[in-house]
């Protein structure tokens, strides 16, 4: 089995904001937008999907792109999955740690993949795209896309990992930074990674002792994901991959570099 890191640009953070450290004058003022790519026994995984390549071009409200989404040409998930000979149609199974504007903008490109997604984090995300409630990270064009045509849900939701196969398993993290969110565990024969994403910023949020960030639906669901992870991580000797530490993700072999196994 393989692990690829994307690199899908960076958001530049032009305001105060819950993410990077705007104490710190050695800390970027951006924030990584990556997601994961798995060659498994199941077929080609992919975990989280980036930024909508259109949020600049007015698909995202204004306030959004007052920290704009920035990418080099060949950034695009298309491009980053071409290089490794993957083809958007050989993609299987695409895992959406949650519904947020940065992970999930561009799932709607694996029209006949298997979605998996937390349980409450789609009820609630849909709830509220009916009722035109939605909060400024669950985005209106990303549930316009989404709920365009049917899509092959899987849904997660309990205490018991969700093995896809052998060495890749789903972890329901529950509610925290969003209304449910998912984890994946990847076990290579280099080692295992947790693929966290936005349970976990970085590393000082995860400390210890755990930081709160500035975005959270339920502040000890947040803690206790944390908590959970840090035992997961010491039970299995697992590095843990944060969802916005840019001094992690340039510490990273990127996709274009190799990959993990």
């Amino acid at each position: 089995m393989k692990l690829y890191v994307i690199d899908l640009g960076k958001i530049v953070m032009m305001n105060d904001n819950p993410v990077v450290d705007a104490s710190s004058e050695d800390v970027e003022s951006a924030i990584p937008i990556q997601a994961f790519l798995i060659d498994s026994p199941v077929g080609w995984v992919l975990f989280d999907a980036g930024c909508n390549l259109e949020g600049m071009d007015g698909a995202w409200p204004e306030e959004i792109r007052a920290n704009p989404y920035v990418y080099e040409e060949g950034m695009t998930i298309e491009r980053r999955l071409a290089d490794i000979g993957v083809a958007l149609s050989d993609v299987k199974h695409v895992v959406l740690s949650h519904l947020h504007l940065d992970h999930v903008g561009c799932a709607p490109m694996f029209p006949d993949a298997t979605w998996y997604v937390q349980r409450d984090e789609y009820d609630r995300t849909m709830a509220d795209y009916k009722a035109g409630t939605l909060d400024m990270f669950h985005l209106q064009c990303d549930m316009d896309a989404i709920c365009s045509q049917d899509r092959n849900w899987h849904f997660i939701k309990g205490d018991e990992p969700y093995e896809l196969c052998e060495g890749l398993t789903i972890y329901d993290f529950g509610p925290g930074h969003s209304f449910g969110m998912l984890g994946l565990r990847v076990d290579l024969e280099c080692g295992t990674f947790i693929l966290a994403q936005d349970t976990v910023y970085s590393a000082y949020h995860f400390g210890p002792p755990a930081q709160f960030s500035g975005a959270m639906v339920d502040e000890q669901g947040y803690l206790d994901t944390i908590e959970f992870i840090r035992g997961l991580a010491d039970e299995t000797n697992a590095t843990v991959i944060f969802g916005h530490d840019m001094d992690q993700f340039h510490s990273l072999t990127l996709s274009d570099k190799g990959f993990y196994e």
